[in-house]
């Protein structure tokens, strides 16, 4: 190890027969040793230089684990800042089979380019598709390290990933990807986002739904209002979608995203309105009283469906025994419409106390 060590003392600058002797430490089967090459190689080595290249790229092929990583920790002190082989070699690296080998090419990664390197960034990105869930996780430490948060680049990269035709893939991008390189509340990241809500494709709109919850805290009004905006587009199914976000982005019993329920319980379209009553009852508490009123209010709608809508949206909402919802479930079994009368029957069993005076 001291002879090692010594190296960058007693050899002359680019030497070629101390790149042999350091970089054979490589495949020492001793950890110090192989740390002590790591430390050495360095010290003598301007990066750049191609016959230190060569030698620590043979190692990367090794069997032993120690030597590959410790190939992989060195490329960085070989090749030349933003080097694009040197990048190509390291991002490689990120689908070796071993994960200290993988985390090696990762933080070389970190100290082979400046942050933002737009080639880097892209190649590193193209690894978030790969069939092995451990070398997507190595990709994303990569863009962790080569990248600072909100980074726009990256962050495009990812949402590109949101329409890949593998779910895996979506979901991976959604949800352990988006946490680690965007800045929650990021405006950009978030109206790239609430964009995509738009996309004719269902499986890219739910990926959206788990990226949001990633990129926005909880109540965020601003990204409640354009999420709403969806609502107002002809297709169902973009409906849908846009009520599961209004879920997950407010906070239980939010009055504005309990309104746009409640505006889509009076929908034309049937889904909207079982959706609409779906997305309410699980947007607040069971027996919240502004969600209660705002169903409640439909209850006299000129539309049938309407109002059998709010009937349904009531008894879904209430706590057995709420007083307010009970009445106003009662006063329905005297309306003109049968079909009224019947879903509120079928609702007493639901919310009424057995016993309660107010039945008889």
């Amino acid at each position: 190890r001291a002879a090692v060590l010594a190296m960058p003392i007693v050899a002359g600058r680019n030497c070629e027969y101390a790149i042999d002797v350091v970089t054979a430490c490589i495949e020492s089967e001793a950890s110090e040793v192989r740390e002590c090459a790591a430390l050495s190689l360095p010290e003598f080595v301007d990066p750049g230089n191609e016959y230190a290249i060569d030698s620590v790229h043979r190692r990367l092929e090794c069997d032993a684990v120690g030597a590959r990583a410790t190939a992989a920790q060195l490329l960085a002190a070989v090749h030349s800042t933003d080097d694009e082989d040197g990048i190509d070699v390291a991002v490689k690296t990120l689908e070796d089979d071993d994960g200290l080998v993988r985390l090696s090419a990762a933080q070389a990664l970190g100290l082979l380019v400046t942050k933002g390197n737009d080639y880097a960034v892209t190649e590193v990105a193209q690894r978030l598709e790969h069939d092995d869930v451990e070398v997507r996780k190595a990709a994303v430490f990569a863009l962790t390290m080569i990248t600072g948060k909100g980074d726009q680049h990256a962050i495009d990269e990812v949402v590109a990933r949101l329409a890949h035709t593998k779910e895996e893939i979506r979901l991976f991008a959604a949800t352990k990807t988006f946490r680690h390189i965007i800045q929650r509340g990021d405006a950009w990241a978030v109206g790239r986002l609430v964009q995509l809500l738009r996309d004719e494709r269902r499986e890219v709109r739910l990926a959206v739904v788990k990226g949001l919850s990633h990129a926005v805290a909880k109540g965020d009004l601003e990204t409640i209002r354009e999420v709403a905006e969806v609502l107002l587009l002809p297709d169902h199914d973009h409906r849908d979608t846009a009520l599961q976000a209004l879920v997950v982005l407010a906070e239980k019993g939010n009055h504005m995203v309990l309104d746009a329920m409640g505006t889509c319980l009076e929908h034309e379209d049937a889904d909207t309105r079982r959706s609409a009553m779906k997305a309410m009852a699980q947007a607040c508490h069971q027996g919240d009283a502004y969600a209660i009123g705002v169903a409640s209010e439909r209850l006299e709608h000129a539309e049938l469906d309407v109002r059998r809508s709010a009937v349904k949206a009531l008894v879904a909402l209430a706590k057995t025994g709420d007083v307010t919802c009970v009445d106003a479930v009662l006063a329905r079994l005297r309306h003109p419409h049968a079909d009224v009368r019947s879903i509120a029957v079928k609702g007493l069993a639901k919310v009424v106390v057995k016993g309660d005076d107010r039945v008889f």
